[in-house]
């Protein structure tokens, strides 16, 4: 990153210029339960700025309805278009018939073992 750049940044982030920063994103939120409630108590403790929310997940419903009580805690999407766990369920956000490419036998969206090359 330029300087420039870094400067920017900082500022926007709320530090010095010339302040060295880590930045700490939490990914996954809304893979599981277990998972969004570490994710949000590790915000609330300072341990991480932000975090990556996976819609289509088991956890996904609660993850979002977590971000609406609480609105300080930062996040961005996580794009998820196929499930690492093959036996967990993960369905499309869109109609089923609008992304049936996406989609295995039982409608869900493909495990990581099932992509044809």
């Amino acid at each position: 990153m330029s300087r420039a750049r870094k400067r920017v940044a900082n500022r926007l982030l709320g530090y010095p210029d010339d302040a060295r920063l880590l930045l700490i994103n939490a990914d996954d939120l809304g893979m599981y339960q277990a998972i969004n409630e570490a994710i949000v108590r590790a915000f609330r403790e300072g341990i991480v700025h932000s975090t990556s929310l996976m819609v289509p997940c088991p956890g996904g419903s609660q993850a979002i309805e977590l971000l609406r009580k609480d609105p300080d805690i930062r996040f961005g999407v996580h794009l998820s278009i196929i499930r690492d766990i093959g036996h967990y369920h993960w369905d499309p956000l869109t109609p089923k018939e609008k992304v049936p490419s996406l989609l295995d036998a039982d409608g869900n969206l493909y495990g990581l073992g099932q992509m044809s090359e």
